[in-house]
């Protein structure tokens, strides 16, 4: 049987979880010095970044690193491909995002060359990985119920078009949130939704356990994050309307989000864990 789901899912490639072992590290200096230590995060990023965004993104890259976690911990197919197609979903749409704002990055540095590089490679490795697997097949019933594979289809449906819209329309798109939102940074957030929307179809098509654990997890660490966040900065600044309705509207949205994330590690349940850590061995 070993054998069987060694087959069925095999371990992946050498240069994946090198790759992987990279963005680890980048994901964690970056998300934890953006949420927890802003002040350090000031000094590397290669833009400035006003409080609100600094921590969003902090969020941002603190929910991608549970996925990338769950990647090198697991290291086979299930959760590859779906950790793979989100991040060649989020740094194509960062970097495009990036290329198209080149006037928003601080002049040539080292932070700025490494940034461009990694969005770059980063991309293509999952790209590369995504292609050379493309005939595996899963063979594992779905872990989710009729009723839950249509809640992640309109999942799905829904942060693919917002993210869409915040892509091509960022202005409008983000008018109710509840800091500003400028063109740039709509563009780069994004890039969220968008992958949101990625691993929400994957997993409507097919799940394992470890995959709906994987994309629960990611959801659960983004909305809890975000709205964090929100609260950590506005107690310092106190700018934020909190019964407005486009406040009232983004922290009930990131609040669905993480609901939703606990209820699919739920779903999974003791199943999920028992075969997350078949797949360890």
């Amino acid at each position: 049987m070993a054998a069987q789901g060694q087959s069925t899912n095999p371990s992946i490639t050498s240069l994946l979880r090198r790759f992987t072992k990279i963005e680890f590290g980048v994901l964690a200096v970056a998300g934890g010095t953006l949420f927890f230590i802003p002040d350090i995060a000031r000094l590397i990023w290669p833009w400035s970044l006003t409080p609100f965004n600094m921590r969003f993104l902090g969020a941002i890259y603190l929910a991608s690193l549970i996925g990338v976690a769950m990647l090198l911990r697991v290291g086979r197919w299930e959760p590859a491909r779906l950790v793979a197609s989100q991040i060649f979903t989020f740094t194509v749409v960062v970097l495009i995002v990036s290329l198209v704002n080149l006037s928003r990055f601080e002049p040539p540095t080292a932070i700025t060359v490494a940034w461009f590089v990694l969005y770059t490679a980063l991309p293509i490795n999952a790209a590369y990985y995504l292609w050379t697997s493309r005939a595996l097949r899963s063979t594992t019933p779905s872990q989710l119920s009729a009723r839950w594979r249509g809640y992640v289809l309109i999942q799905g449906l829904i942060t693919g078009a917002y993210g869409v819209g915040l892509l091509i329309a960022p202005g409008p798109s983000s008018a109710f949130w509840p800091w500003k939102i400028d063109d740039f940074h709509g563009g780069m957030y994004s890039a969220v939704f968008l992958t949101l929307a990625v691993g929400s179809l994957l997993v409507w098509r097919s799940a394992s356990s470890v995959e709906v654990l994987t994309l629960g997890a990611i959801q659960i660490a983004l909305g809890l994050l975000a709205i964090l966040g929100l609260m950590i900065v506005d107690f310092s600044m106190h700018t934020i309307a909190w019964t407005a309705a486009g406040t009232v509207a983004w922290s009930g949205a990131f609040l669905v989000i993480l609901l939703t994330g606990i209820s699919m590690i739920r779903t999974a349940g003791g199943h999920g864990r028992a075969n997350a850590r078949e797949l360890e061995l």
